[in-house]
Formats: C-alpha cells, structure tokens, sequence
C-alpha cells in the first residue's frame, strides 16, 4: 500500500514522538527516520503540544523526568517541526470524541486536533481505526512511501 502524503500535514501522535526519543523503543528506528524526514523537508507534519503534557506524565511514570528537558531541547533542535495548537474548537471536537469513544482524553485530544488540521494521524495506536473520518497512519506504511 503506498500513501500519498503530498499536501497533507499529518499529525505525529505521543508514541512516535517517544519512539523518536528513546533508543529501546521498538518503533525507534522507524521514529527516527520520520523525524529525519521532516528535519530535511522532505515530509511536513505537525506534532501537538499536548504531546509534550503526555511525554511528561509518560517521564514522571517511568521514573525518568530527569531526562524530559534534554529530549524535549533535542525536538527543538529539528528543523521544519511545526506545533498544532489546542484551540477551542480542537478541544470540542475532543470532548465530543470523549462522550462518544472508550478512549483516553489525552487520544481524543490529539484526534480532536488531527481532525481539525489534516484528519490524518501518524501512530501505533490502533484505537485511532475506531474514528471515522480519521486516517491513521502507521511507521510501517509511512517507510513504504520513501
């Protein structure tokens, strides 16, 4: 299956984003290529701030906050990285997805806002597949586009 992502600013969910940032993670190889992308300009997307609220809970309940302001500057440090807002209307578009979906706030937070921007998200999680209209993306059909 090759994805055509010309045009389209996908939104990078929390477990990318960790897998990019920790070496362990078994998706680590497939993150970083994704972020090695978007660092050249060869792929667009943007990643949430609310991503950075769910990595320091994630830190904290691993016992390994001491590390969050050095991953956090090493996102910094990639270029073309573009920030989603929480807006009002990605928040409702949340909430909505809260009353009607058996998932976590902090999923419904980021599919309010991949809804709103693009109605594609990069993840592992398959809980996003339950959203209609959302477009989930995997690290392993975003490899086989390059």
């Amino acid at each position: 299956m090759t994805l055509i992502l010309c045009n389209h600013m996908p939104l990078v969910e929390t477990d990318t984003i960790y897998a990019f940032l920790n070496k362990n993670d078994k998706n680590h190889e497939c993150a970083s290529f994704l972020f090695k992308k978007i660092h050249e300009g060869i792929f667009t997307a943007k990643l949430s701030i609310i991503s950075l609220l769910e990595l320091n809970y994630i830190y904290k309940k691993h016992d390994i906050e001491s590390e969050f302001e050095n991953d956090v500057g090493n996102l910094q440090g990639i270029k073309n990285i573009d920030w989603a807002p929480l807006n009002i209307k990605n928040f409702l578009t949340a909430l909505n997805l809260y009353r009607t979906h058996n998932m976590s706030f902090y999923n419904c937070l980021h599919a309010g806002i991949a809804i709103n921007l693009d109605n594609s998200i990069i993840s592992e999680d398959d809980e996003f597949n339950s959203i209609p209209g959302l477009k989930r993306i995997s690290l392993s059909d975003f490899m086989k586009t390059f």
